[in-house]
């Protein structure tokens, strides 16, 4: 067996109780155990505000001042980490051990190049190879061998370059060449793919392991994404308030996840198959960390929960069949920081159970955010109410959408924005962020808009909104040209069109109050006041799930989920027909995004909303969206119903970006397709095709001219070479 390298033991972390509601301290690690093993990959799994990322904190001993270990002990290749003064911990920290954090634009120093901040690096940890001292020379060498090995091209040039000028994707090489710049033992990466792309994100995630494969260093990844867990962990433990609840290797777990809370978090995932359901999700939220807890933590929310969970602290328990010979029972030899390659458990179901016992095959987590445990009779009940519904729903689904009637529509849609220079602003050339494109939105139907960012979906969305004056083209919105009208002539379109923006706290005022915020629509708009303007917002709060109540509070007192809620709201006040989501869900945990998935289906059910679904999430597309179009370069270069362009992909790019989505299902998994370098800029495109130079199917001819559509189907076209023939499989 591979030698452990780290091990944590009862690692406890407090936080000053500043403003809890208890008064007590925070405890937000609690007896925290795992070890990782030479080599190993262990991904550390659970909600916001589980304790995942201050577990981190507490191994590098980089607590806020409010922060303290009270009990515990890790240990690094048999050094005790929490033993060693501050100087000689600054030693280990970047050194022993390196860190990759969640945001790489926050953490580059914005003044500095991005090589003087891994020189920076290497001079404090790196070691020079025997006869060579540790100068000036080596130093920039082992910078731009670094950049080289992170994959950063030209690195000697990108060396003196700043990070703004560097992609979200190089951003997080540097900052993962800046932990390898102290050979380390361990690294620890803190949710290093959330805000890219998924071709950046398969680079980064094929990067850690091709770097850990040539160094034997051991990872702790950090991550809500079940996806990424699937694809590159060798053993994963689940967090929940402070306490890991489960521990498995990878294979075991997702083949059977043991505990109630992981198997809500599987359930919650998006998919194609779900499509004409609800997704399961978890009510209620986190429990605060400023009190005690006499039972199990997830009590509150689990739908298996008995009477004696909220009264009995749960033990470990391994999960396994009798008929391994493995019978549940509690034990302290059990600890899974021992006995690691085991699948363990913190469930009372598991004590003198088996799996046959604690999740028959018949059972099943109830699906509705509020929804109690039920019975066979209850669950056959509520099944046969839902069936007509849901089957009504995917006859109307799978009709083809020239037979749904056109709500709006774009043609040859540009927004072009001047690039200016020179003391009298001169232009002198254009970001061609939109440049063509096509778009039908139809009645109670999700458009979904994917590719990688920078790619123009944004744009386009505000293009159709207004919000950005397009430079040419047309939009037929309710018989007007909106690209023609004047701003006093937009004005009564606007209440039909709104927006959902990505980022909820960023897109509300934090000074006014929420029942201010969702009502400002309908204030500016003329459409209510006083009074009527007050009962409706009230009504939008409580059909959203945020409820009466919030109207007095602010957007700070709200989880991300609930302001996206809340946002949703604002947009529904003014009764629009069309509402742009731009990446509504991508800073989600799982559990909230399958509530906001839901809550975003139920509404287009009942009030017949049309969709531009703007996202880079191929499962939020597969449950969500009737038709997908893929954008590259400000232009479409594929589009037709989901299931014709993620069951076959027929331009390059469609098939290069569903190969990196990171998938959980073994069975569904594609052959890697690997993109080299990055998206061109807009203000100087490639001639012709504009993916040729990255294509890994280019032909002589992609450089010649871009590729007219060729229609494969009443509903689908692509922008290729390569399909100027039809495919008779397919249908001309």
């Amino acid at each position: 067996m591979t030698e452990v390298l780290l091990q944590v033991e009862q690692l406890t972390t407090e936080l000053a109780a500043a403003g809890s509601s208890g008064g007590g301290a925070v405890r937000v690690c609690d007896a925290v155990g795992f070890d990782i093993r030479r080599g190993e990959t262990l991904a550390l799994l659970g909600e916001s505000g589980c304790g995942k990322s201050m577990t981190a904190l507490s191994l590098m001993r980089l607590l806020p001042l409010s922060g303290r270990i009270t009990a515990g002990a890790v240990r690094l290749d048999g050094t005790d980490l929490l033993g060693l003064s501050e100087r000689d911990m600054r030693g280990v920290r970047g050194g022993r051990m390196g860190m990759i954090f969640q945001e790489p634009q926050t953490s580059l120093n914005p003044v500095l190049t991005v090589g003087a901040q891994i020189a920076e690096a290497v001079q404090l940890h790196g070691t020079p190879p025997r006869g060579r001292g540790r100068s000036g020379r080596w130093i920039q060498d082992r910078v731009v061998e670094l950049l080289r090995a992170v994959g950063i091209p030209d690195p000697a040039r990108r060396a003196g370059e700043y990070p703004h000028q560097l992609s979200g994707g190089m951003k997080q090489r540097v900052m993962i060449a800046m932990a390898l710049a102290g050979d380390p033992q361990l690294l620890i990466a803190d949710e290093p793919t959330t805000a890219l792309d998924v071709t950046i994100q398969a680079q980064v995630l094929q990067l850690l392991k091709g770097l850990q494969q040539q160094t034997g260093m051991a990872v702790l990844l950090i991550t809500h994404d079940l996806g990424v867990v699937a694809e590159t962990a060798d053993r994963l433990a689940v967090m929940y308030a402070g306490q890991i609840v489960e521990q498995a290797t990878s294979a075991d777990f997702f083949a059977g996840p043991a505990h109630p809370y992981s198997r809500k978090l599987m359930e919650s995932l998006p998919s194609a198959d779900k499509r004409h359901g609800a997704l399961a999700v978890i009510p209620g939220r986190v429990p605060p960390l400023d009190r005690p807890f006499s039972g199990c933590r997830f009590v509150e929310r689990c739908f298996r929960a008995m009477d004696r969970c909220g009264e009995t602290a749960p033990g470990w328990y391994p999960a396994a069949d009798t008929a391994a010979g493995t019978k549940g029972s509690q034990d302290a030899s059990l600890d899974p920081a021992t006995d690691a390659s085991g699948h363990m458990v913190r469930c009372l179901l598991w004590e003198n159970a088996d799996v046959a016992t604690v999740w028959p095959t018949a059972a099943r987590p109830a699906t509705d955010e509020t929804a109690q445990p039920a019975g066979p009779a209850s669950s056959a009940v509520s099944a046969a109410a839902t069936a007509p519904r849901q089957a009504a729903q995917a006859q109307r689904d799978n009709r083809p959408p020239a037979e749904h009637p056109t709500l709006l529509a774009a043609r040859d849609l540009q927004v072009h924005f001047p690039i200016q220079r020179g003391l009298f602003r001169r232009t002198v050339g254009y970001v061609k962020a939109v440049d063509g494109v096509d778009l039908d939105l139809r009645p109670g139907r999700t458009l979904a808009l994917v590719g990688e960012s920078g790619c123009g979906k944004t744009t386009v969305g505000k293009g159709i909104l207004q919000l950005e004056r397009p430079t040419g083209g047309s939009i037929r919105y309710n018989g007007d040209d909106l690209a023609r009208l004047g701003d006093g002539a937009m004005r009564r379109h606007r209440k039909d069109l709104q927006i959902i923006f990505q980022d909820p706290f960023a897109s509300m005022n934090p000074r006014m109050l929420v029942g201010d915020i969702v009502g400002e629509g309908l204030q500016a708009l003329g459409i209510e006041r006083g009074r009527a303007a007050r009962r409706r917002v009230a009504e939008l709060l409580e059909q959203v799930g945020i409820g009466e109540q919030a109207m007095g509070r602010y957007p700070h007192e709200f989880s991300g989920g609930q302001r996206q809620r809340i946002c949703i709201a604002r947009a529904l006040a003014v009764e629009p027909r069309i509402i742009v989501c731009d990446e509504p869900t991508s800073a989600l945990d799982v559990s909230v995004q399958a509530q906001i998935l839901n809550l975003l289906k139920q509404l287009q059910q009942d009030l017949g909303l049309s969709y531009l679904f703007i996202t880079h999430d191929i499962s939020v597309v597969a449950y969500l969206a009737h038709e997908v179009a893929v954008m590259y370069l400000g232009r479409i270069v594929e589009r037709g119903t989901t299931a014709e362009v993620l069951d076959d992909p027929r331009h390059p790019y469609t098939r290069a970006l569903l190969s990196a989505v990171p998938m959980v299902e073994r069975a569904h998994r594609r052959r890697r397709i690997q993109l080299d370098g990055d998206m061109p800029s807009p203000s100087d495109p490639p001639a012709g095709c504009h993916f040729h130079p990255r294509c890994p199917e280019a032909l002589p001819g992609c450089a010649a001219a871009y590729p007219d559509a060729v229609h494969l189907s009443d509903s689908r076209f692509v922008r290729c070479v390569r399909d100027r023939v039809p495919n008779p499989e397919v249908g001309a």
